[in-house]
């Protein structure tokens, strides 16, 4: 997809057409399961169901990318398209009531009486390409 950073250009009809090609590239975010919190599977789907893609991809990649449950992009071999998310629907949107449920179960199994009580939670932004599969 091409990005029209001159929003003149396109008023004024210099550019004709637009074409969306779909890519097959993943743009994702991943909890590592193997450390705590998120050894939790309740604790892992309700910090997923919190998360809005359809928001992220509309706001964020302006609309450029398609929000998914999977891993692998429509289109590639493997692809599953009944595949679910957490909550077992597949809608891409959240459910934030669901989340904080699962997140209060999750952390009543775990031991913790408040969010507070979690250990840091910290980021480790990881690139893979298509060329180094």
């Amino acid at each position: 997809m091409r990005y029209i950073k001159d929003s003149d250009k396109l008023a004024a009809g210099s550019i004709k057409t637009i074409i969306k090609i779909p890519q097959l590239w993943i743009n994702y975010y991943t909890m590592n399961y193997l450390q705590k919190p998120f050894d939790n599977t309740k604790i892992r789907q309700a910090f997923a169901l919190a998360i809005n893609k359809d928001l992220i991809v509309k706001n964020i990649w302006k609309g450029s990318l398609i929000a998914t449950n999977h891993i692998v992009p429509q289109g590639q071999y493997g692809y599953n398209p009944n595949l679910r998310g957490p909550d077992n629907t597949p809608g891409t949107a959240g459910d934030p009531n669901k989340a904080k449920l699962l997140l209060q179960q999750g952390l009543s199994e775990e031991g913790y009486s408040s969010v507070s009580q979690l250990p840091s939670i910290t980021c480790r932004p990881t690139i893979i390409s298509s060329s180094s599969w």
